[in-house]
């Protein structure tokens, strides 16, 4: 638009150059024609000046010459004379012909002209128009970019707050699934007791039936609360070996497990955990152990053994599957936001992951 603004006075030239050429093409037509009429009165003048000699030298030799003579010269002197005015009335002919043309030329120049300068001025309003219009959209431009800029602060602030209510969310389903596991650990703990103390009656009541004194021992009801120790595998030197121990415990959570005794696998995995805090096993132990509570449909207990898998082992081949198998748990609590969120934080954590490709599959079902 500017660059209009700058160069009107280009562009209106541009717009009467063909004008113009042709304007001085005229003008050098006349000025050409002109030198031609002058050539030609000058060549007529020669001619008057060598008539008036002739006719002078036609007078001294009129004794000389015979008549005959003189009719032939003056006769070829009055052709070339009518040659010249012929040619002359010619020129004379072309000039006004020219001069028509220029005259025609310059009015329709002036026309010309007159539209053009029209036209300027109505290109010179419309460029007006578009300056107006450019800074009425300028402002426009300014508003959205600061409606953009306050849409990018909302969406922020906005997604801080929904983090805060995910961690909160987190953090509340792990403290259901603390208590819970606190009210199963004590119910049981008071299974276990109760069991103990009918224990202890039955033999109270076999020892007063067979006549025997009542005898009751804090032992005997440790005995029975007591989970019973497997034996120790003795290796050939006849010592115990611990590795093979351990393998063995870990096998059995494994086999209970594949035959759908989960009561029975968590128990074994347990067990293994508490014994072998730094064994082998003990990030696929604690896997296994979370899965055995996801089957018996404990999601909340199961939420909180698979955060210690990948919270504990990181870099473990199995921490995104822990991580996957957490939001398939929070799914079926209902609590599709964390799950969202879990799946977000595998896809980070383990791009690579065949559990991240499953991750991106759920969040777009979601």
């Amino acid at each position: 638009m500017k660059y209009f603004i700058r160069h009107r006075s280009l562009i209106l030239c541009l717009f009467l150059s063909p004008l113009l050429v042709q304007c001085i093409a005229t003008q050098q037509d006349l000025k050409s024609l002109e030198l031609r009429l002058r050539t030609v009165n000058n060549r007529m003048l020669n001619l008057d000046k060598s008539f008036e000699g002739l006719h002078e030298e036609t007078t001294n030799r009129a004794n000389k010459d015979t008549v005959e003579d003189l009719q032939k010269h003056q006769a070829g002197t009055a052709n070339s004379i009518n040659e010249l005015k012929t040619q002359v009335l010619q020129i004379k002919g072309q000039m006004e012909e020219h001069s028509y043309h220029y005259r025609k030329l310059q009015e329709d120049g002036v026309d010309y002209r007159d539209s053009l300068s029209i036209r300027f001025h109505d290109l010179n309003d419309g460029i007006e128009n578009m300056r107006t219009t450019q800074d009425a959209l300028a402002v426009k431009i300014n508003e959205l970019e600061s409606r953009i800029q306050d849409n990018a602060n909302l969406i922020r602030k906005i997604s801080g707050e929904l983090g805060r209510q995910k961690e909160a969310k987190a953090t509340e389903a792990a403290d259901r699934a603390r208590k819970a596991a606190n009210a199963a650990a004590k119910a049981a703990k008071s299974a276990e007791e109760a069991k103990a103390r009918a224990v202890a009656k039955a033999k109270e009541a076999r020892a007063a039936s067979t006549g025997q004194p009542r005898i009751i021992s804090p032992h005997a009801i440790k005995k029975v609360i007591k989970a019973p120790k497997e034996k120790a595998p003795v290796s050939a030197s006849g010592a115990t070996s611990e590795i093979d121990l351990a393998k063995k415990l870990y096998n059995s959570g494994i086999a209970a497990f594949t035959a759908k005794k989960f009561q029975d696998a968590y128990a074994a995995f347990t067990n293994y955990i508490e014994k072998y805090p730094k064994g082998d096993f003990i990030a696929n132990a604690r896997l296994w152990l979370a899965d055995s509570l996801y089957a018996q449909k404990e999601y909340e207990l199961a939420i909180l053994e698979y955060n210690k898998v990948f919270t504990n082992y990181p870099k473990h081949s199995k921490a995104p599957e822990a991580l996957l198998k957490q939001g398939l748990a929070f799914e079926k609590l209902k609590d599709i936001e964390t799950a969202k969120f879990v799946y977000y934080k595998l896809g980070d954590d383990y791009p690579d992951s065949k559990e991240a490709a499953v991750g991106r599959k759920k969040l777009e079902s979601l």
